[in-house]
């Protein structure tokens, strides 16, 4: 299947979702973006490799980043071990009955294309800049940087781990489609709220579903890449000023009625 809309779709859901996003407002609780004005085009040129090397190493130098990426790919290693993965995806190839169209999957294959997300991350940047608005054009360079992050590491990964996909393609190992189509909805979520990103992540699951019904990846594949993305769209926020929204609290359980000891591990979003 190819993606056939290289510049229609990237503009319709750059309109949608910047439409989405303004009807949002304050009410999902966005991210708070300092008013200091737009730099110009030049400085952010000139400082866009220093940052960007600066994303790359922050996302592997984060305790909570390599317990999210640890976590995934051991999830996806015991569903394998014990059987799920196969059933999961046998699940899928048996529900083939129920199909939505060629059109569907072509278009979830596009939503999850580094070019097109790199596209609709510009319209924002370059929205903002001809508008002057400090918002939009913040969001679309947190959504390049993000972008730009997931997708070299998301290379270098495969290079590293050449491994086969089901259909006998090379690079399988992490999903490129999973890991942009997430760090491209959380950077949306961070910036705007759970009203956007909520149905952002929808759409990034069904990409990533896709690419397991296309037999272009395995489940660690596609789980890996998606905690990547969101791995990722986690630095590049936290270093351009944003407080951590999730707080992970591991530490020793117990209770002293029963006696009993164990590990309690809390997550506060």
């Amino acid at each position: 299947m190819k993606y056939r809309s290289p510049c229609a779709l990237p503009a319709a859901v750059f309109l949608m979702t910047l439409g989405a996003c303004q009807s949002a407002g304050t009410s999902a609780q966005p991210v708070e973006f300092a008013s200091t004005g737009i730099p110009s085009i030049r400085s952010e040129i000139a400082a866009a490799p220093g940052e960007f090397w600066r994303d790359i190493k922050g996302t592997f130098t984060s305790k909570h980043n390599l317990f999210l990426l640890g976590g995934a790919f051991a999830a996806a290693e015991a569903a394998d071990a014990l059987g799920f993965a196969d059933g999961i995806h046998e699940e899928i190839q048996s529900e083939r009955e129920v199909d939505l169209g060629q059109t569907l999957n072509d278009t979830l294959q596009g939503a999850g294309d580094g070019a097109f997300l790199v596209a609709v991350a510009l319209g924002f940047w370059g929205y903002g800049h001809a508008s002057g608005n400090v918002r939009t054009h913040e969001v679309g360079s947190r959504a390049i940087a993000a972008l730009a992050a997931t997708g070299l590491i998301t290379q270098v990964i495969k290079t590293i781990v050449p491994e086969k996909r089901p259909n006998g393609g090379n690079g399988s190992f992490p999903s490129g489609h999973s890991s942009m189509a997430f760090a491209f909805a959380d950077t949306m979520r961070r910036s705007y709220g759970w009203k956007v990103g909520v149905p952002l992540y929808i759409i990034a699951s069904g990409v990533a579903l896709q690419r397991l019904d296309a037999s272009y990846h395995e489940l660690e594949d596609v789980v890996v890449g998606a905690a990547l993305g969101l791995a990722v769209s986690r630095t590049v926020h936290l270093r351009r000023g944003e407080e951590e929204q999730a707080v992970l609290s591991i530490g020793p359980y117990v209770n002293d009625a029963s006696g009993a000891v164990g590990l309690s591990v809390s997550l506060q979003f």
